[in-house]
């Protein structure tokens, strides 16, 4: 349970991670 839980927060955190900086780069990039 511990493990799943790890795995899904660890995906979730990576993809918001690039979901954010992405378009944060793209959108102030002069």
């Amino acid at each position: 349970m511990r493990s799943k839980l790890q795995k899904i927060i660890g995906v979730g955190a990576s993809h918001h991670r690039l979901a954010w900086i992405q378009p944060f780069f793209d959108g102030n990039d002069p």
